[in-house]
C-alpha cells in the first residue's frame, strides 16, 4: 500500500484488540497511529473534536 493512512483507536476497545491496530500501523510505511487511552471502540464520539483535528492535520 503506497498511500498515507490514519489509524485511530481506543485503548479499551474489546471488539478490535489494540495489538491489531498497532500491528497494522507498523506494517504500513506512511501510517500515523493515534491512540486514545481513555476510550473504547466509540472513541470517535468521545474524542470527536480531537480526532477531527487529527484528520485535518493529516490531510493537509
Amino acid at each position: 500500500m503506497t498511500v498515507a493512512v490514519l489509524i485511530g483507536h481506543g485503548a479499551h476497545d474489546v471488539l478490535m484488540p489494540l495489538f491489531n491496530a498497532y500491528a497494522f500501523a507498523t506494517k504500513l510505511p506512511d501510517a500515523k497511529f493515534v491512540l486514545y487511552g481513555d476510550a473504547a471502540q466509540a472513541f470517535l464520539y468521545r474524542h470527536a473534536g480531537d480526532f477531527a483535528g487529527e484528520v485535518l492535520e493529516f490531510t493537509q
